[in-house]
Order: structure tokens, then C-alpha cells, then sequence
């Protein structure tokens, strides 16, 4: 049996979540539900959001992940630049959603 928890935002627009960590090792991002709705709805803030992730070492996500939850391997942030640098893309993220 595998379990997962999602860390989620609430806002004024909603409640947003951006990942799943699995017990089984693996964090994955929903693009199939990040990208339904503001912010990242138009096709340059999705490239924007694409582009931030594959910055971090070790992801190279496709064009085709705005269907899909690609995933990584938790032992990934064993890395201390994706320690860093992945976080900062959730707070990147988290950023876009408050209002104005």
C-alpha cells in the first residue's frame, strides 16, 4: 500500500496544490491541474514554469508534462542545488498565486 501527502495553499481564488510526495520515493507535480486555471494558464507562464524547473539539476521535463504528473525521485534532493533550488521554484510558484 503506498500513501502520499500534497502540501496545499489556500487563497482567495482557492485551494492550489503543486506536489505529491509518495512513500514510494517519488515526488510528482500535477500539470494537469496546475495549469487548468490562473496563473499558470497562458502559454508563456507555463513555459516560464517549465523553464524553472528544468534550471534544477537533474529535471528535463518535455512540453508534453502539461498532461501528465511527471515525478522525481526523492533521492534527488540528496543533491544540496536541488535542495535549493526546487524549493525555490515552489515559492516561485506560491508567488504567482497571491493577489496583486
Amino acid at each position: 500500500m503506498d500513501g502520499s501527502f500534497c502540501p496545499l495553499l489556500d487563497t482567495e481564488s482557492g485551494s492550489h496544490y503543486f506536489c505529491f510526495v509518495w512513500t514510494y520515493g517519488r515526488i510528482e507535480i500535477p500539470f494537469q491541474h496546475i495549469c487548468a486555471g490562473p496563473p499558470f494558464d497562458t502559454a508563456g507562464s507555463r513555459r516560464e514554469l517549465l523553464d524553472r524547473l528544468n534550471a534544477v539539476p537533474g529535471v528535463s521535463f518535455s512540453e508534453d508534462i502539461f498532461v501528465r504528473r511527471p515525478g522525481l525521485p526523492i533521492g534527488a534532493f540528496s543533491d544540496e542545488a536541488v535542495l535549493e533550488q526546487l524549493p525555490a521554484v515552489f515559492n516561485w510558484m506560491i508567488e504567482r498565486y497571491q493577489p496583486a
